[in-house]
């Protein structure tokens, strides 16, 4: 039988849960949680094992999951698979059940109509008919009674008084900063024809994303294939292949995602290596501001790093910062790594607009937009960019909203509103930082990337990082 990658992988996780489960951790945990969104059934099936196994041997180790776990619960593919792993999880630790099923935007009659049949054909029960009330939803099942939530908000972050209501803080990816960069994934030569793929994550006029899995020196690793249907403006299939060979340059620095390969047949594409899909885009509201700076902090070090090699970016934007998650232990977790993507795609435009076809009206520079004038896309360009990514870090809203053309007017033609007008909980000095790289002028803004660094570290410092 031929398996998926997906569901070779899960089996190995259940495998060494099965043999080892003591030597668990987070990671593994984690990945397990991923394949239950898996689009193989066997991955899912053996990824729900492998996490009931891991609750039985070790109740505590699913407190820093709550959210994912929820995610997985909301997920339409997922649904089942997740709602018997929550049944596991509940025999074990119910209020843990609780929590995540409170999290999870599930219709409560759906909960009724799938966890008992789940928990009978895996368990030995016999439905009473009584009902368990959690958290306002009825859940027909195996729920103990409900005992004292010890795992004190390990998944979530604890709301700010002087946060401002109209911005809903998001939840802490975790509880501190990393110590080390994520390790990356081996990499060979390698055509588009041997990728494997996964599943398409995302289809757009210009771009076609898919998760996809390859094989390197006996491991299979998955990685992001962007494939281009514009015609892309370097000239030359030189040009294209220049830009690659700077993108795999760049990626010496840890913040910079690992070039997996590169070619243009059928269409010019990319591979580089799997981030776990989550951008900054995705997160909802304001992140925590010792989070948020600490991200700006990494992404700034990176474009830093691409000016010393002469190179921009051109094309930053939220959906350009993907995190890689870290793992700890049963104590607590790393925030999510934050990898700048897409170098050299700023550079793929359309052939009506000088803006990258990534870029949207609310996050263009002033010269993305009237370049006649106010100058080329150059390093200036990525400051305005980083005071962009930091406007919508610490808010969770992008510096400018409403229709097109107002938004094309504003950029133009004002500032954005006050960081601190959204989030009270920032300090003040960061708003000048912001509204400085945010200048329309170039020559208002910071001269260098290294400047801009200097002023944030001197808030971090400052301030504690909160």
């Amino acid at each position: 039988m031929n398996l998926s990658p997906d569901a070779q992988i899960a089996e190995r996780l259940l495998s060494d849960v099965m043999d080892y489960p003591a030597e668990l951790g987070q990671r593994q945990l984690r990945h397990m949680i991923s394949l239950l969104e898996s689009e193989d059934p066997q991955a899912r099936l053996s990824a729900s094992w492998g996490i009931g196994l891991a609750v039985e041997h070790d109740p505590l180790i699913v407190d820093s999951n709550t959210r994912r776990l929820a995610r997985a619960v909301e997920s339409e593919v997922a649904e089942a698979d997740a709602l018997r792993t929550v049944s596991y999880i509940a025999e074990h630790r119910p209020q843990m059940a609780k929590r995540i099923l409170d999290i999870a935007d599930i219709d409560p009659d759906r909960v009724n109509e799938i966890a008992p049949r789940i928990i009978h054909g895996y368990k030995e029960w016999e439905p009473s008919g009584d009902a368990t009330v959690i958290g306002g939803r009825r859940y027909n099942g195996p729920i103990a009674p409900q005992e004292t939530d010890t795992a004190a908000n390990t998944d979530e972050e604890t709301s700010d008084a002087s946060l401002q209501q109209q911005s809903p803080r998001s939840p802490s990816s975790g509880e501190y900063p990393p110590t080390a960069a994520p390790p990356t994934p081996e990499t060979r030569p390698i055509s588009f024809e041997e990728f494997t793929e996964i599943e398409t994550l995302a289809e757009k006029p210009w771009l076609t994303l898919r998760k996809v899995s390859y094989q390197a020196y006996g491991n299979v690793y998955p990685a992001i294939l962007k494939q281009f249907h514009h015609s892309v403006s370097f000239g030359s299939s030189s040009g294209f292949d220049s830009e690659m060979h700077l993108w795999e340059r760049l990626s010496e620095h840890p913040a910079v995602p690992t070039v997996v390969g590169w070619g243009e047949f059928p269409t010019s594409w990319v591979a580089h290596e799997y981030t776990g899909g989550e951008s900054l885009a995705d997160r909802p509201g304001a992140i925590p501001v010792s989070e948020a700076l600490w991200i700006i902090e990494q992404i700034s070090d990176v474009i830093q790093y691409a000016h010393n090699y002469g190179a921009t970016h051109g094309g930053l934007t939220p959906e350009t910062i993907e995190f890689v998650e870290l793992f700890g232990d049963q104590h607590g977790d790393p925030w999510d790594y934050p990898k700048v993507t897409n170098w050299g795609v700023g550079r793929l435009f359309d052939d009506k607009t000088r803006a990258p076809l990534s870029q949207i009206p609310g996050h263009a520079a002033p010269e993305q937009i009237q370049p006649n004038r106010f100058g080329s896309i150059d390093a200036a360009t990525d400051i305005y960019h980083l005071g962009v990514i930091a406007y919508q870090a610490l808010t969770g809203r992008p510096p400018y909203v409403g229709e097109t053309d107002a938004v094309l007017r504003a950029v133009l033609e004002s500032e954005p509103e006050p960081v601190t007008r959204y989030n009270r909980s920032i300090p003040d000095a960061i708003g000048p930082i912001i509204q400085k790289s945010m200048a329309t002028s170039k020559v208002e803004r910071y001269e260098t990337v290294q400047a801009f660094n200097r002023d944030l570290r001197n808030i971090i410092r400052t301030a504690g990082g909160q």
